[in-house]
C-alpha cells in the first residue's frame, strides 16, 4: 500500500483523478517502493511523523515520476554546439530527506 493517494497527489498534479487513476496508483507504488528500498523495508510499527514523512516522500517523488516519464535521458543535442545533460538520478534528494528515518543498520558498511 502507498504511503500517499491518489486523491492528493492528483491534486498536487492538477489533472482528473478518475482519467488517471491507474497512472496515479502507478506512480505512488513506484515511489512507495523506492521509499522501502531506502529506509530498509516498509516500517514494522511506524510513529506518526514517520508515516508523515514518508507521505511527503511519496507525493514529491511520485510528481518526479510523472512528470519525467518519457522525457529523454542522457545527452541531448539541441542543435547547437552544447549539448545538454538530463540528470542522472533524480531519487538522491528524495534519499537525503529519508535519511532522518533510516534504521542504522541499513546504512551498509563502507
Amino acid at each position: 500500500m502507498a504511503y500517499a493517494d491518489a486523491t492528493t497527489l492528483a491534486r498536487k498534479l492538477k489533472v482528473n483523478e478518475s482519467t488517471y487513476s491507474d497512472d496515479l496508483e502507478r506512480v505512488l507504488n513506484a515511489a512507495t517502493l523506492e521509499i522501502d528500498h531506502e529506509i530498509g523495508g516498509p516500517f514494522v510499527s511506524p510513529s506518526e511523523e514517520e508515516l508523515d514523512l514518508c507521505e511527503t516522500v511519496c507525493l514529491a517523488r511520485a510528481q518526479d515520476l510523472w512528470l519525467i516519464e518519457g522525457l529523454p535521458v542522457g545527452v541531448i543535442g539541441l542543435g547547437g554546439e552544447t549539448p545538454l545533460l538530463s540528470p542522472r538520478d533524480s531519487w538522491v534528494r528524495h534519499a537525503n530527506v529519508l535519511a532522518a528515518i533510516k534504521p542504522g543498520d541499513a546504512w551498509g558498511v563502507a
